[in-house]
Formats: C-alpha cells, sequence, structure tokens
C-alpha cells in the first residue's frame, strides 16, 4: 500500500521523487541489525515501483524530445532561480539572457514582481531561437546552471530567500468579488486569523525542529521514529524547493501542512509530561 501511495504520489508530482532515497536510509537504519535480504526487501518493495516510472517517463521524454527529464519545465523553472542574477548569465546564451533581462525590468516597473517573467517572455524566446518547448527548456536549464556555477554566492542568497517564502501562507482569492460589505469583512477576518494561526504554526515547526536538532547534537543519539523521518521529509522538502524554484513558494508548502500539523500535535502532548517530570 505505501508502495502504491508513493507511486502516485510522485505521478503527480514528481519533485517528491527525493523521498526515496530517504525512505531507503530511514528503512536501513531501522533495520541495521536485520540481515541484507531482510534490509533489501521492505526498501525494494516500497521504492522501486516509483523508481522505475520516474526513469521510465525519462526515458519516454528524451525519445520525444531528447531530453532525459521527468518534465520539460525543468528549464523555466531553473530559471526562475537566477532571475535575481540573470544578466550574469554567460555570452554564449545571449540571445535568451537579453530577452529575459529585458522582461525582468518591465515585470518589476508594471506588476512589482520578477518571479514570472520567464514564463511572460518564453514565447518571444521561441520565436527569436526557432526552438520549441523542450528545445528551449533544455537551454534554459543549461544556461542557468552554468550562471549558478558562476554565481554561487547570488545563488546562496536566492535559495535563502524561496526558503523563508516556503513559510509563508497565501489565498487566492479577489475580495472585491465579495459584492456584501459584511461578508466580506466577515471573510477577511477569518483569513487574517487563519493566516496567523498557519504562519505561526509553520515557524513553530522550524523552531521544534532547531530544538531537537540541538538536542540530538548534545546526546548525541538520533532516535528512529516517525517524528525524525517527518522532520526529514519536510525540511528537506524545504530546501530542494527552495533550490529549484523561486516564486510563491509557500503553495509549495501546503503538501506539508498534515505533516506539520502532526508533529506540532505529537509534541503537544508530550509537552505536559515533559513539564510534569521537571
Amino acid at each position: 500500500l505505501l508502495s502504491l501511495i508513493l507511486l502516485l504520489l510522485i505521478m503527480t508530482k514528481p519533485f517528491f521523487i527525493y523521498l526515496l532515497p530517504l525512505i531507503a536510509v530511514f528503512l536501513f537504519v531501522l533495520l541495521y541489525k536485520k540481515a541484507f535480504f531482510a534490509k533489501a526487501k521492505p526498501i525494494l518493495i516500497i521504492t522501486l515501483p516509483s523508481l522505475l516510472f520516474y526513469l521510465g517517463w525519462s526515458q519516454l521524454n528524451k525519445e520525444n524530445t531528447g531530453v532525459f527529464t521527468i518534465t520539460t519545465y525543468f528549464g523555466i523553472n531553473l530559471a526562475q532561480e537566477i532571475v535575481g542574477f540573470a544578466e550574469k548569465a554567460p555570452d554564449d546564451y545571449a540571445t535568451i539572457r537579453d530577452l529575459y533581462v529585458e522582461q525582468i525590468k518591465t515585470s518589476e516597473k508594471e506588476v512589482g514582481y520578477t518571479y514570472y517573467a520567464i514564463w511572460d517572455v518564453h514565447e518571444e524566446m521561441m520565436r527569436e531561437t526557432g526552438q520549441s518547448f523542450p528545445e528551449l527548456s533544455k537551454e534554459l536549464a543549461a544556461m542557468s546552471k552554468e550562471t549558478i556555477i558562476n554565481n554561487p554566492y547570488d545563488y546562496m542568497k536566492q535559495i535563502g530567500v524561496s526558503w523563508v517564502r516556503f513559510w509563508d501562507a497565501k489565498i487566492y482569492w479577489d475580495v472585491s468579488r465579495f459584492t456584501n460589505d459584511t461578508v466580506r469583512f466577515l471573510y477577511k477576518g477569518i483569513w487574517k486569523a487563519q493566516h496567523i494561526l498557519v504562519v505561526v504554526g509553520k515557524y513553530t515547526f522550524v523552531l521544534v525542529f532547531l530544538l531537537s536538532l540541538i538536542w540530538v547534537i548534545m546526546r548525541r543519539n538520533l532516535p528512529v521514529n516517525l517524528l525524525t523521518f517527518i522532520f526529514a521529509v519536510v525540511m528537506c522538502g524545504a530546501l530542494l524547493q527552495a533550490m529549484v524554484n523561486y516564486s510563491e513558494n509557500f503553495r509549495f508548502s501546503f503538501p506539508f501542512l498534515p505533516a506539520i500539523i502532526v508533529v506540532l500535535a505529537s509534541y503537544c502532548v508530550k509537552l505536559p509530561v515533559f513539564i510534569s517530570k521537571k
């Protein structure tokens, strides 16, 4: 059942492929004293179907587009990551670089943000270069990788910005559509309360993680349990999404909310017991 759930999850959102090595490491440590086959069997049963799907779909994309990748959007997403220093891209990509930089300036002036600039200009890039979407995405990926390698400090700053945005929250609605002032006021109040609750909950999760990490370092003992696994899933997810995409990153945190709630609820139950022992 876990194998099927994981497969469906990765089919829906390939980003979660990072769960495969996490699960493998977690099970290996958990079953460390078992014989090799006893360790390998559950790891393969749970992870192999998803891995085969990932490789198979990537190969299918290669046959159709010439690029071995799980998604042809990768280059577009990675281009968003260099939006703050795209002008530093190598001259080898001058055509798409200059179009991108010009659109970034336009977006900043017209809408006040730039993280969707690549989506506004990618069709013009295709016209100028004569490339198909997969070909353009491949070239954007290559340009972005070279720019990141040549400008590691700018990249690290961008990761920091994206990581912080992951812990925020936003609702996608147009309050002007509420014609009744009382209803509009009521729903705005409800969302404001929810926003505070969600953001405080997220940052409380980060604080609990940091305190738990300090406790592990001081005791030199890492507990291998569900909470440790959830911490790894959420914190790795937060870091990895920040490494490959810069946009409204708070929307990437939505799938992790149940896991965050589980951790906070667990520590809320543990806290009175901990205090009573003191």
